[in-house]
């Protein structure tokens, strides 16, 4: 009489050795002979089987951990695909406040670029007022000769620039 652990390894066996090649030949078998052919096959082997009860229990237990394993297998798939999306819904929070963050650090950086060209801007029509309001510091077409400034010499006279040739 073989013990449980010994028809377990034989059944391990079996299904190594037949494995896919023997269930593509049952199923060529079932298609091309027909199911009168098959029925009177598979009923003698089902019908050791099931007359032996530890066979029945064997078949029972390892349908039993084939099932449970198909249904942890899709569960694991379905908290895995959970973690992945929410995963990828974190990066795209994360995604969104920075880009929300930079958009206000390129508004801001625009401000004060703009504010910095308007002192700027502000600095300069003073500095021309300024000037408007020295008369020797006018500046007019007749200054011009033949596209060169002419520079008109200063009230208290010009000085000679130091190593003039």
């Amino acid at each position: 009489m073989l013990s449980l652990n010994s028809l377990m390894t034989l059944a391990a066996w079996a299904i190594g050795l037949l494995g896919v090649g023997g269930a593509i030949a049952a199923a060529a078998a079932a298609i091309i002979l027909g199911p009168t052919v098959v029925i009177a096959i598979v009923q003698p082997i089902l019908a050791r089987i099931l007359s032996c009860t530890r066979c029945v229990v064997a078949a029972v237990f390892v349908l039993a951990m084939v099932g449970f394993y198909w249904l942890g297998h899709h569960q694991a798939a379905k908290e895995c695909r959970a973690d992945q999306l929410e995963a990828q819904l974190r990066n795209e929070k994360f995604d969104t406040a920075q880009a929300l963050k930079a958009q206000a650090d390129e508004k801001q950086r625009a401000d004060d670029i703009e504010r910095e060209a308007r002192a700027q801007h502000d600095q300069d029509q003073a500095y021309i007022e300024r000037l408007k309001a020295k008369p020797a510091c006018a500046l007019d077409d007749s200054d011009l000769d033949a596209g060169r400034l002419r520079i008109a010499p200063r009230s208290g006279g010009a000085k000679p620039a130091r190593n003039a040739k």
